[in-house]
């Protein structure tokens, strides 16, 4: 991948870096506003991203304004059935938390050919766009389903790797919707990390 491809979709709000053979961490969440924070919150956040990725999780996870819960029937398992038909075309799978207004998702992209991989424009438009087709056969009153940007991340090392799968798995427990990770039936880690 030459490194022009490194960076993309730089023309929204958030750079997107995608490097050869990584694996990505990546978040996106319902098309609604976040709940208004005070002083202090996500935009005067100047510390590292995993202390800014958890005041922003946080406020997904308070948040009420959405219009439907993605975490419950029929939206589950279509999220759930969209994440799943691309492992292992698009992906390799390793975590994914389907929360009320948000999800998390760990990949590792796959090669689409002998030099390309494919692009976390591709894996997230791929889901985000299946899903979206479907919910709206459900809530025909919903215009937009998913809000067009998402946040990525690429994981440097097994130890980054560990801390965010334990991160994603504990997702619910940590906001209150759980009380063990096991009996969220949004939650899905591949078993070689178990």
């Amino acid at each position: 991948m030459p490194e022009s491809d490194f960076v993309q979709n730089t023309r929204r709000k958030l750079p997107h870096i995608q490097l050869p053979d990584s694996i990505l961490f990546i978040t996106w969440r319902l098309a609604f506003d976040l709940p208004k924070h005070s002083k202090g919150d996500v935009s005067d956040i100047e510390s590292s991203f995993l202390e800014a990725f958890s005041q922003y999780d946080s406020l997904l996870d308070k948040s009420e304004s959405a219009r439907i819960d993605i975490s419950r029937e029929p939206y589950l398992s279509i999220t759930k059935q969209a994440i799943h038909h691309y492992a292992g075309k698009r992906y390799e799978l390793y975590a994914f938390c389907i929360m009320p207004n948000h999800l998390h998702l760990i990949v590792k992209p796959m090669l689409k050919d002998i030099t390309n991989y494919y692009s976390l424009n591709e894996i997230t438009l791929s889901i985000k766009s299946y899903t979206a087709h479907a919910i709206k056969k459900f809530n025909k009153h919903i215009d937009k389903v998913w809000q067009t940007e998402s946040y990525d991340h690429v994981i440097r090392d097994e130890k980054e790797l560990l801390k965010l799968l334990e991160y994603v798995i504990n997702n619910p427990v940590e906001a209150g919707l759980a009380d063990n990770w096991e009996s969220w039936e949004g939650t899905y880690i591949n078993s070689r990390f178990l």
